[in-house]
């Protein structure tokens, strides 16, 4: 999960994992109740630590929607485990943190 934050002038990335299903939340605000649970992993990625290719694909004006150009998968969960985006061909996990292939929500 990539997720855009801004505060303070600056604009930077927060990373994390999705941990379970959806959940459609009817006590929630209109616009918040389809809701994924999420384990933020970095909240405070600075944009420019990713590469100009990968960060230019998060730039969608959708609101979800699948990173799959340039091994973006891998490359995110590299940000995440090592901090630095890495492009080339992919390395084994350190920390088990395994990269699936999104599933498509009906």
């Amino acid at each position: 999960m990539v997720m855009p934050v801004v505060g303070g002038g600056q604009r930077g990335l927060a990373l994390g994992v999705v941990t379970g299903a959806y959940r459609f939340r009817a006590d929630a605000v209109p616009g918040m109740r389809h809701t994924r649970p999420v384990q933020w992993r970095r909240t405070d990625l600075p944009r420019e630590e990713v590469q100009p290719d990968l960060r230019d694909s998060m730039g969608s004006p959708l609101t979800v929607f699948e990173l799959s150009r340039n091994d973006a998968a891998r490359r995110v969960a590299a940000l995440i485990e090592q901090g630095e985006d890495r492009p080339g061909p992919p390395e084994s996990s350190a920390d088990g943190l395994s990269v699936a292939s999104p599933q498509r929500l009906e």
